[in-house]
């Protein structure tokens, strides 16, 4: 399962967190195999982490939803 590094602070008012910040960006760039709509990925900021299926949107950029049920 791919890990993408994820900034939780930045969560949109729908509950989705979209992967904008740098380290998003970064680590989606990374990716030997790209990112698909509705992948199953691990989300992590290097302290949490979730599991989150992501969807990308018109504008290019990703955003993630889940249950946002995390572990360490």
């Amino acid at each position: 399962m791919k890990k993408i590094y994820a900034d939780f602070n930045d969560f949109a008012s729908s509950g989705t967190l979209p992967l904008i910040c740098f380290g998003s960006k970064e680590s989606i760039a990374k990716l030997v195999i790209p990112l698909s709509n509705g992948e199953e990925i691990i989300l992590s900021d290097g302290e949490l982490k979730v599991i989150a299926r992501v969807c990308q949107l018109d504008d290019g950029t990703w955003e993630a939803r889940s249950e946002w049920d995390f572990w360490q």
